[in-house]
Order: C-alpha cells, then sequence, then structure tokens
C-alpha cells in the first residue's frame, strides 16, 4: 500500500487509522487509537525540538516525518508490550498476558 501523494509507503500510525477507524471516522478500538494518539504526540515532540533539546520556534514547527512517526509508534507499542508483561508477572502465574493486556 502506498499513499498517493507521496508514492510510498504509509506511516504505522496511517496505517493503524485506515484499518481501525468505523465508516464514520472513529476509532473501533480504543487501544489502537490510544497507541496512535501517544505516538503521533511523541513523533511530534521530537519533531518539534533543536538538536539542544529546546523546543523551536512556532514558526519552525512541522508535521513529524514518516520515519519519526515509525519510530514512534514502535517505541509506543514496545512500551505497552513491556508493561503488559511486567503486570502479567505481578499477577502471578495464574494469569497469561492476553489476559492482562487485552
Amino acid at each position: 500500500m502506498q499513499t498517493v501523494e507521496t508514492g510510498e509507503p504509509p506511516s504505522y500510525t496511517d496505517l493503524v487509522r485506515r484499518t481501525h477507524t468505523k465508516k464514520d471516522g472513529t476509532f473501533g478500538d480504543y487501544r489502537a487509537e490510544e497507541l496512535v494518539t501517544q505516538a503521533e504526540m511523541e513523533a511530534t515532540q521530537v519533531s518539534n525540538t533543536n538538536s539542544d533539546g529546546s523546543p523551536q520556534s512556532p514558526s519552525a514547527t512541522s508535521a513529524p516525518s514518516r520515519i519519526l512517526l515509525n519510530q514512534a509508534y514502535l517505541k509506543v507499542c514496545f512500551q505497552t508490550l513491556v508493561m503488559c508483561f511486567v503486570s502479567s508477572i505481578e499477577l502471578g502465574s495464574n494469569k497469561n498476558i492476553s489476559s492482562v493486556c487485552c
């Protein structure tokens, strides 16, 4: 799948948005919406930060690139998976990870 505008593959956040939204544009899965929202916020923050860590001026801000969105999405997914794994360990062996996170 490629985007019409750029001819590049869509970002992971765009792909999730396209595959997990209803016809009215709302997400059908709260977890997908949460992951996409967190990843987009993180990528935007990174995109609008100078190399020294200071925020860019409002006139210099830009939308995050596909690469930044993909990196942020993978980071958020990994963090979520780790939190689920730790939670399942804390609950003991009588619970599996899908019963904790799904």
